[in-house]
This record gives C-alpha cells, sequence and structure tokens, in this order.
C-alpha cells in the first residue's frame, strides 16, 4: 500500500524515520520491521518505513484532506 493511501485510510499511523546504513539511525526502520513480522496490527493501524524521507510524508500528512488522528514517529537522537 503507498503512503498516501495510509495516510488517507489509517487512524493511527507509525512511521519509522531512520537511515539503516547509519547504525543507531536505523532504530525506528527496525521498530517497523518488528511490528510488522511479530504483530497483527489492526486494519485501520498502519507501520510504514519512510526511511529519510520523513519531510515528505509529514508534508503529505499535511496538505491531504483525510488525516490519521494520530501519528507516531519513531526515531532515535544520538
Amino acid at each position: 500500500m503507498s503512503i498516501i493511501r495510509e495516510i488517507q485510510t489509517a487512524r493511527i499511523l507509525i512511521l519509522g524515520c531512520g537511515n539503516t546504513l547509519l547504525g543507531d539511525d536505523g532504530f525506528g526502520p527496525a521498530v517497523i520491521e518488528e511490528l510488522e513480522k511479530n504483530y497483527d496490527l489492526p486494519s485501520d493501524v498502519h507501520a510504514a518505513d519512510v526511511g529519510t524521507s520523513i519531510r515528505e510524508v509529514l508534508f503529505d500528512i499535511a496538505s491531504s484532506e483525510k488525516r490519521p488522528a494520530h501519528v507516531v514517529l519513531v526515531d532515535t537522537i544520538s
């Protein structure tokens, strides 16, 4: 499913941010991978690895007519 469709259909959107090539910076994508492998998320909850494109995704959310009720950003600060 595309991120635009996820934005428009999700009640809760979980976004994993980071670059998997830079150690701790890959925490967000690792969390999304864990959620997708080991948890059965409800149909209105979407988890997406957005890598380093979080700015574009947040812009898409801000400009969308239908937005999630909640957006969870998963990132790390080193």
